[in-house]
Parts: C-alpha cells; sequence; structure tokens
C-alpha cells in the first residue's frame, strides 16, 4: 500500500517527537511529579542530570492531583463539579487547571498519564503547525520541520501543568480561520467549524490565561486575513470567524460558567496585579540559549536572581530556529504576514521584558492587567517564530535568494549567541555548583 506524501510527513513528525520524549517513555527517566513536586519525599538520589524536569511545580500541586480526581470521577460516572478533600471543598470543574472536563485528562486515571496526555497534545500541536504551514503553500520540508520544532517547543518541554495544554490547539486554531478564509474567498458557506473545536478544547483544556493570549495572536492573524481577503470578502470573513468563536465558547459554556462563578470568590494570588511584573534582564539569554544557566533549578546564586526567573519564564527559542527566522523575515512574498509576525513578536517581547513604551501597547487590551503574560504568553512568540523559520528554510530551499541574504542570516543569529552568551556570563560567574558550561551545546541546539 502506497503512504501519501502527507501521511509520511505526520511519520516523520511523530518519529520526532517520539524521539525527544524517549527517556520518559521507557521508563529511564521518571517524569512523574508525584515525589518531587508534592514535598511526599525526604530524599532523593541525583541522576545523570542535576535539577527538575519542569518550571512549575503544579505539575504535581494542581494537574496530576485534581486531574486524577477528576478522570477518576469521570470514569465512576460522576460529573467532576466538586472537590471533597481541600478544606471544607471547593470546585473541581471550576478551579480550572483540573482540566475536568478536557478528554484527555482521563489519561491522568494512569500513573504515568501525564506523559501520554502530553505526546498526544505535541503530536496535534506537530500535525496542526504541518497542516497550517501547507495551507499557506509552504514546502512539504519545511512544513515538516516546522511541525516537529513546534511540537518540542520551549513550553511543552519546561511545563507539564494545565498552562500548556491549550497551546496545542493554537496552530489549530489558526488552521480553523485558514480554512474560513479559503470559504470566503471561494464565496462558499461554513468553514467555521474549526474554530468552534479549537477554541471550545482551548477552554476546556485547563487554563484561561494561555487560551487568551493565543485568541488574541489568533486576532492578529485574523487582521492579515481581513486585508487579504479586501473589502468586498472582508466582512464575511469576520461573520465566519466570530461565528466560529462564538460557537466554541458556548461548547465550553459548562465549564466557563463553574470557572466564572468561583472566580468571584477565588484568591487568584499574583495574577492580579501582573501588568506589574516582567522578565528581568538575565532571562532574556535564557530565551536564545534555553540551559545557559544549567538545567532546571540546578543552580542558585546568593541573589536569587535564577529562583526567579525560573519561576517565571514561559518557555524558549534555539538558536538554530532564530538564524531561519531571520531569513524567513527577509524572505519572498507573504509581506503582510511576515509583517504581522514580527509585530507580534516585537510586541511581545517588549511586553515581557519591560520595555518602556513598547511594553504598555498589549497592555491596553482588556483583561491584560490580570494576565501573565511574560510566562504565558511565550508560546505565541515560539509559533510565530517557528512559522517564520518555515517560510526562511522554505525559501532557502527553492533558493530564491542568493548568499547573501543566508551570510547576514547567519551573523545576526551568531551575534545574538554571542550577546546571550556574555549577559549570562555575569550571573554563571556567581552561581553555587560548578557551574553551567557543559550545556551550552545542549543550548545552541
Amino acid at each position: 500500500m502506497r503512504v501519501g506524501a502527507d501521511a509520511r510527513a505526520f511519520l516523520v513528525i511523530a518519529t520526532v517527537l517520539i524521539v525527544g520524549n524517549i527517556l520518559y517513555l521507557t521508563g529511564v527517566f521518571d517524569p512523574n511529579p508525584l515525589g518531587p513536586a508534592t514535598a511526599l519525599f525526604g530524599g532523593y538520589t541525583r541522576g545523570v542530570l542535576g535539577g527538575r524536569n519542569f518550571a512549575d511545580p503544579n505539575v504535581g500541586y494542581t494537574s496530576q492531583a485534581l486531574g486524577h480526581l477528576a478522570a477518576r470521577d469521570l470514569l465512576h460516572l460522576r460529573l467532576p463539579w466538586w472537590n471533597p478533600f481541600e478544606g471544607t471543598g471547593v470546585p473541581l470543574a471550576g478551579e480550572m487547571q483540573s482540566a475536568a472536563l478536557f478528554p484527555p485528562t482521563l489519561l491522568l486515571i494512569f500513573a504515568n498519564g501525564q506523559i501520554y496526555e502530553h505526546v498526544l497534545l505535541e503530536l496535534l500541536a506537530g500535525f496542526s503547525t504541518y497542516l497550517l504551514l501547507r495551507r499557506l503553500v509552504v514546502g512539504r520540508v519545511a512544513s515538516t520541520a516546522a511541525g516537529a520544532a513546534f511540537a518540542l517547543n520551549g513550553t511543552f518541554a519546561w511545563f507539564g501543568h494545565a498552562a500548556a495544554n491549550p497551546v496545542a490547539f493554537l496552530p489549530l486554531l489558526l488552521l480553523g480561520l485558514e480554512l474560513a478564509y479559503l470559504r470566503t474567498t471561494a464565496d462558499r458557506l461554513g468553514g467555521w467549524w474549526l474554530i468552534a473545536v479549537a477554541v471550545a478544547l482551548s477552554l476546556y483544556a485547563g487554563f484561561p490565561e494561555t487560551a487568551y493570549l493565543d485568541g488574541l495572536f489568533a486576532i492578529a492573524w485574523l487582521a492579515w486575513r481581513c486585508r487579504c481577503a479586501g473589502r468586498a470578502r472582508m466582512f464575511a470573513f469576520i461573520r465566519k470567524a466570530a461565528g466560529g468563536g462564538a460557537a466554541g465558547v458556548l461548547i465550553a459554556a459548562p465549564v466557563l460558567v463553574s470557572f466564572v462563578d468561583y472566580l468571584k470568590h477565588a484568591n487568584v494570588g499574583a495574577h492580579a496585579g501582573a501588568e506589574s511584573v516582567h522578565l528581568t534582564s538575565q532571562a532574556i539569554p535564557q530565551l536564545v540559549l534555553p540551559y545557559v544557566y544549567g538545567s532546571i533549578g540546578e543552580y542558585q546564586d546568593a541573589a536569587g536572581i535564577l529562583v526567579k526567573s525560573w519561576g517565571q519564564v514561559g518557555g524558549y527559542l534555539t538558536a538554530s530556529l532564530m538564524l531561519f527566522a531571520i531569513l524567513g523575515l527577509v524572505s519572498s512574498g507573504r509581506r503582510g504576514l511576515r509583517a504581522i509576525l514580527a509585530a507580534w513578536i516585537v510586541l511581545a517581547f517588549a511586553r515581557t521584558y519591560g520595555v518602556p513604551v513598547l511594553g504598555a501597547v498589549l497592555g491596553l487590551v482588556p483583561g491584560m492587567a490580570s494576565v501573565q503574560f511574560y510566562r504565558f504568553g511565550t508560546p505565541t512568540v515560539e509559533l510565530a517564530v517557528v512559522v517564520l523559520a518555515a517560510l526562511g528554510l522554505d525559501d532557502l530551499g527553492r533558493k530564491s535568494r542568493g548568499r547573501r541574504p543566508t551570510i547576514v542570516a547567519g551573523l545576526v543569529a551568531l551575534g545574538l549567541v554571542i550577546v546571550a552568551s556574555i549577559g549570562a556570563s555575569g550571573l554563571s560567574d556567581r552561581l553555587h555548583g560548578s557551574g553551567p558550561s557543559t550545556y551550552f551545546v545542549v543550548a545552541l541546539l
């Protein structure tokens, strides 16, 4: 039986993803947060690498514990509305991080269910990214590479709790917009159903902040496609997108009603007043060289800067992605897409690191004051860079540009690595331990 080209691409993406998770899937490393994230043990044996495999302990505190409770309730044919084990009892579905009504949460009934759930979400993210780029007429090789890159993005690598769940549906939402755009330009009805599915699953996934920021990025994508559609078809396209979004919200109404009702009485902690919090300048090198300070939580400095940084970062890029993304910025065609992606990256960077004036632009969006953009906005930047990298790789494969843009892009990427290394050196010298220099080669990848 002959296997189609798209099926082969899916197989490549799945293979790369399985290789990336092979040490967890085979049990060589134990990803179960039951011990390290719940304080249920008094000591541990150091492994080959130090540190932790998660940047947020909510992987155990909330997602695993509450998700398992929700899965158990569902399998016993009970709706997971209530958690009787916290105080005198609190809402379970309304707490959101349990992702109580999210279908993949059922996998948490197994002891190692979290890794199965996240592999499933990574597969969905990779396949959706591939299909999105193919819809943009990007070559199959570049689309496959981009699908694998986003399937193994920095947020999935560092987060194991509910904040990472909606990330899988960001490329699916953009794919839905592309299908609606295709239907609009063909003067055909429908095309909004995938938007509804992506919105609903993003909301059921258990972390409204990530879903909200993904939605803002989708609106920026929508603005680009509105310009492409022209005045004659723009409003028809907007109606399809709005209809799909509204349908998705209605499908997610059970969990949203529970969430809004609980939110009136809940303590949201650091999420209140989040507009004044930004990542420090010492965290910038981690964006390009994610392990320049060692693995997660392995090293500490006397001032506690690194501990604070690990507690606030939301993902990372890599030097190789930056190289191809720079090529993508100067690639041929798709000028509007390149412009909107570049604008989003700049504004998101400014918001994350507190750049004066520019950092306040996204803060004008309603509700942003209660959203930790510096932590949960990173996936949108990762996808924007992956799409630009796909455009750059595709342009390079077609040889539509001479050697000069490639050389310039390489020099710029190398310059970013050097600047990041110099920026990290001051803090690295003050870390307790032997220093993270052994991670430098890994960080470059």
